[in-house]
């Protein structure tokens, strides 16, 4: 995990980790930013030159579902392609609304939407 990691004697690189049982996969590491210790796996790429879109402004592309407010979602708000391959905007339930896989807050390529996040934080700065 990022955690076990050093900001004082690991520089920032592509580590392998174990998040959950299995063979692990490879991440790039930000050890210099804000104290460091930053798992960086680009999800969004699906989500790149997307228009943001809402319960009452449709810019997803995809033709016949509206992104923001189809299934048990709760009208979040994202930059949706046809479909997302991540969302903050969505709950964080526990499953204890029985709500599943599009209705939580997700990052399929961390865990797959089954296992929701407790919270999500995007961070932006000038390179």
């Amino acid at each position: 995990m990022t955690s076990d990691l050093d900001p004082k004697y690991d520089r920032s690189g592509v580590y392998r980790i174990y998040p959950t049982v299995g063979r692990g996969f490879n991440v790039y590491c930000d050890m210099t930013t804000d104290g460091g210790r930053w798992t960086v796996s680009d999800g969004l790429a699906h989500h790149n030159n997307n228009k943001f879109t809402t319960p009452n402004q449709d810019n997803d592309n995809h033709m016949s579902i509206h992104c923001a407010t189809s299934g048990k979602r709760l009208g979040a708000g994202w930059w949706f392609n046809s479909f997302d391959s991540a969302c903050f905007t969505l709950s964080y339930a526990n499953n204890k609304e029985g709500l599943t896989a599009e209705s939580l807050i997700q990052w399929e390529v961390w865990g797959g939407s089954r296992f929701p996040l407790k919270y999500a934080a995007m961070m932006i700065r000038r390179v």
